[in-house]
Formats: structure tokens, sequence, C-alpha cells
């Protein structure tokens, strides 16, 4: 008797289920480890306050795409802080890098060694961040 070739057995098929399954299992694998809180072992040296000074022209929260309003305030030590955008945070974490490194922020145009204020990077918002190191 012969059979017609099954398209639920060709190579491509099998590949493709293949690549399914590993994609499923990633998909898994990155979700635990997105549920995962941080577990710090380590004291930090310093904490720090991220405040916004301003949003935009007319300080409304619908010209920042988080919906941050002037007086919002952030709180962290080494982590980014709940609620606190992600891209900006990138462009901050080198300042706070400094800071953990005895850097003074005045090489960085600040008017306090321990105190900048920047632009967010889509141009919006503009916020304080200040450390204060721990004894």
């Amino acid at each position: 008797m012969y059979h017609k070739p099954s398209a639920f057995r060709s190579p491509a098929f099998i590949s493709f289920i293949w690549a399914y399954n590993e994609f499923v299992q990633l998909f898994n694998t990155c979700k635990k480890i997105g549920d995962m809180t941080m577990k710090p072992w380590y004291r930090e040296d310093w904490h720090f306050t991220i405040e916004v000074l301003k949003v935009g022209k007319q300080d409304k929260a619908e010209e920042c795409r988080l919906g941050l309003e002037p007086g919002d305030t952030f709180t962290c030590d080494y982590e980014t802080p709940a609620g606190f955008c992600p891209t900006s945070f990138i462009k901050i974490f080198p300042a706070m890098e400094a800071l953990r490194c005895n850097g003074d922020l005045r090489c960085l145009g600040a008017q306090v060694f321990n105190e900048i204020k920047f632009l967010c990077p889509d141009g919006v918002v503009w916020f304080k961040l200040s450390g204060v190191k721990r004894e």
C-alpha cells in the first residue's frame, strides 16, 4: 500500500516543532528569571535619591511617556527603582558608579560632589540625582 507523504512528517515541520519547543523552554526560563527579586548579600555604601525636577515645557505628566510629574521621588541603592524610567536609569547609572568609586560629580559639571542634574534621553524630564554615603 502506498502512503502519501504527510506534511506532519516533513523535515520542515519537524524542525518547526523542535524550534517551537526550544522557544517555549527559553520563554519559561526567562519568565522565572523575571519573577525573581533581588536578594542582596552586600550592603551598599551609597544610597541614592532621584527627584523629578521638571517635565516638558508645561510640567504636565502627559509630556512624559511614564507620566512622571515634578516632585516624584525614587530611592535606590543599586537596583533600578520601581516605576523609574529604564532608559533614564541607563544614563544615570554611570554617575552612581562614579560616586561608589569615590568619584566627584563636579568633574561631570555638577555644582556639588554628590549631586547632579540630568535630562532624560527623550529630552523631556529633568532629574536630580543625590547620593549619600552610609557610615
